[in-house]
């Protein structure tokens, strides 16, 4: 997704899909993460670092802009959109975050792995905070209620542990999964509702272009250049 041809073979898969489109993303977050918070004052005289984070920034910029693209493209066609990332995670007061958020009507929703099973390898809890931006309400609807009871004590999140809360929970999967296929089961019959009542045989996505076609004009203006390296 860094690249012009790998954002047109994505669009041409959403252009040949016949059903329901979930466009779920997670774009590389490192930038903005509480780790950095700490790492970007010890590291502020190391050119070195600053080097790093300032492509990491770039990349993430890159990304944005062709998730942008891409989600624009599922949207027409009446799909959806998960996004995800760390709660308290810098990421989400960019600008280009912020602004994407506010294009596609996202509502955003936190949850608690530990209300979905995440542990560390002893079993005990961790709390990591994640937050979906999403246009799906039974998402919404189904994590709103995944935050800590209180109940338990939670393992601390660094190292290892930390690396592996990067995974999400079997349970975390389930309800996503449970709640992507609510949504495309109430898009099915709207749709054939629609054709039905519209008095043609065809499909709904009867003037859709097919995967063969190249991006159009707009598209292909709107298509950032690739990323060096």
């Amino acid at each position: 997704m860094t690249s012009v041809e790998g954002v047109s073979i994505a669009l041409k898969e959403v252009r040949a899909a016949t059903g329901h489109i979930t466009l779920f993303a997670s774009l590389p977050c490192t930038w903005g993460s509480t780790m950095q918070n700490l790492w970007k004052h010890r590291g502020r005289s190391n050119p070195k670092y600053q080097r790093r984070m300032a492509d990491l920034l770039l990349q993430l910029r890159q990304l944005m802009a062709n998730f942008v693209i891409l989600a624009k493209a599922v949207m027409d066609k009446r799909g959806d959109i998960v996004f995800e990332w760390p709660a308290y995670n810098r990421l989400w007061k960019q600008p280009e975050t912020m602004a994407m958020v506010r294009e596609f009507k996202l509502d955003m929703v936190k949850l608690h792995g530990c209300a979905l099973g995440l542990t560390d390898t002893q079993g005990v809890p961790i709390k990591k905070p994640w937050c979906f931006a999403t246009s799906i309400p039974e998402v919404v609807k189904a994590f709103s209620v995944r935050l800590c009871d209180g109940s338990h004590e939670h393992a601390v999140c660094t190292g290892p542990v930390l690396k592996n809360t990067e995974n999400y929970s079997d349970e975390m999967a389930r309800v996503v999964h449970k709640c992507i296929h609510a949504r495309a089961c109430g898009w099915s019959s709207t749709t054939s509702s629609s054709s039905g009542t519209s008095g043609g045989a065809g499909s709904s996505d009867s003037g859709a272009r097919h995967d063969d076609t190249p991006p159009s004009p707009r598209e292909r203006r709107l298509l950032p250049r690739e990323v060096g390296g």
